[in-house]
C-alpha cells in the first residue's frame, strides 16, 4: 500500500522534469518511491511514464504516469495499491505533474514548480534536480516529498500503519535536439 502511494509520488517528480522538450520526447522517465511503515520502508517504481514538453526553452511540460504500472515486486501488493483505498485505477488510470516553471542555481542545479494531479485532486509543488550533461543528453534527477492524504489516500493498516509522507526519487534522462 505504502509503494503504491509512493511509487505515485515519484513519478509526479519525474514529471516535473518534463519541461525540456517541446512534443512527447524520447526522454527515459524513471520513478520510484518510498515510504516508511511499521516494517519497513515500502519501495517500487511507475515502469510507465511519459514526458510531454509544452516549450523546450521555458522548460515546461507535463509527465504523464500510467498509475496502473505501479511495481513494488510483490503483485498482492500491487493489486491493493491500485484498488480504491489507495490510487484507484479504474477511475483515474493517469496522473500528471504540470512543470510550471524551472529556474538554474548555478551549473547543474534547477529548481522549479509544478502541479501534482492524482486522483483529480491538483497539488503545487517545489522541486530541484541535479543536471548531468553530456555531449548527447542531459540528465535531471531529484526527489520530492508528497503527502498521501492531500489526494485522499487515507488508508492505515493497523498491523503495518503507513506514513503520511511519500518520497519520490525521479530521474529524466532527456536527449539533447541537434
Amino acid at each position: 500500500m505504502l509503494t503504491r502511494i509512493s511509487l505515485f509520488f515519484l513519478v509526479v517528480c519525474i514529471s516535473s522534469f518534463s519541461i525540456f522538450s517541446q512534443t512527447k520526447e524520447d526522454a527515459k522517465v524513471e520513478l520510484k518511491f518510498s515510504i516508511d511503515t511499521r516494517f519497513g520502508l515500502g519501495k517500487g517504481i511507475f515502469k510507465k511514464a511519459s514526458l510531454m514538453v509544452k516549450d523546450r526553452k521555458a522548460r515546461t511540460g507535463i509527465v504523464e504516469i500510467d498509475v496502473a504500472s505501479i511495481d513494488t515486486g510483490i503483485a498482492r501488493r500491487d493489486n491493493h495499491l491500485r484498488d480504491e483505498e489507495f490510487f484507484d485505477v479504474q477511475k483515474f488510470p493517469k496522473a500528471e505533474f504540470e512543470i510550471l516553471n524551472v529556474e538554474e542555481f548555478g551549473q547543474d542545479v534547477v529548481k522549479g514548480t509544478g502541479k501534482l494531479t492524482l486522483k483529480g485532486i491538483t497539488k503545487e509543488y517545489q522541486f530541484q534536480a541535479t543536471i548531468t550533461r553530456t555531449v548527447d543528453s542531459e540528465k535531471y534527477s531529484g526527489s520530492i516529498k508528497i503527502n498521501r492524504t492531500d489526494f485522499g489516500i487515507t488508508f492505515q493498516s493497523v498491523i503495518n500503519p503507513i506514513e503520511e509522507i511519500a518520497n519520490l526519487e525521479f530521474t529524466v534522462n532527456l536527449p539533447l535536439k541537434k
